[in-house]
């Protein structure tokens, strides 16, 4: 559908920690569990930790991937990763380089920050990051991976907020979303957000569906789409945002 959309930006999500590889199995041995499937998200990232022979099956699968893609048509405007599994080690030098060879240029970030709130709109708010002590050391490795990812001449967002750790916490989600857009600093910022339809994805679980209902409810509502025209907010997406 999105070949339909070319207006539209579209990544890769690649992914190592769930189902079966595009590639060959016996191509990715060091990646699978004794059934051919991936290991699991906690497995994984310790598996991915070092370690040259899994840099390079890594690589041989994210390159199927990417592939594949392309094959369907689509050429990604960045990529980023299921469980942001690109951000360990083994899997941040292979999926980086594959990239750089496959001419993507641009990534997503991650982050573990909250934001503290005040006032009334944009600007107007007391706007900081704050983390917790156990948080401190994943917030760390976050920074670094953009760092790095810039280094090597990716182009990243500037920052990056979670509505649901926009605090003090409000239940409207409408509300809590106004929120989230009043935090925003100059520059280019994403927003984690899920919007989709009810079932869309049949092997979601209850919570995701739901959410995916929710977010596509806040992403239409008026008050959102007031409070970002008049507060001049631009909204792009990685095939614009770097123009």
């Amino acid at each position: 559908m999105a070949t339909n959309y070319p207006e539209l930006g579209v990544g890769i999500h690649l992914n190592l920690t769930e189902g079966r590889p595009v590639s060959s199995a016996d191509s990715v041995p060091l990646l699978l569990d004794d059934h051919g499937s991936f290991l699991n998200n906690a497995r994984q990232r310790r598996n991915l930790l070092f370690g040259r022979e899994k840099t390079e099956q890594a690589k041989i699968e994210i390159k199927a991937q990417m592939t594949k893609l392309l094959d369907l048509g689509l050429t990604p405007t960045h990529f980023d990763s299921h469980h942001h599994i690109t951000g360990v080690p083994c899997a941040f030098l292979a999926s980086a380089e594959v990239a750089k060879e496959m001419g993507i240029n641009k990534a997503r970030i991650t982050s573990v920050s909250h934001r503290l709130t005040g006032g009334t709109g944009l600007h107007e708010r007391t706007k900081y990051a704050i983390g917790s002590v156990a948080g401190a050391p994943k917030s760390a490795i976050h920074q670094w991976n953009k760092y790095r990812l810039r280094t090597l001449g990716f182009q990243t967002p500037d920052d990056k907020i979670l509505p649901g750790r926009v605090i003090p916490f409000v239940q409207d989600p409408v509300e809590q979303f106004i929120r989230a857009l009043s935090c925003l600093r100059p520059g280019v910022t994403e927003i984690s957000f899920h919007p989709g339809y009810m079932d869309s994805v049949p092997n979601d679980s209850a919570k995701t569906a739901e959410l995916r209902v929710r977010d596509y409810r806040v992403s239409t509502d008026t008050k959102v789409l007031r409070f970002i025209e008049t507060h001049g907010i631009k909204l792009v997406s990685f095939q614009t945002a770097f123009k």
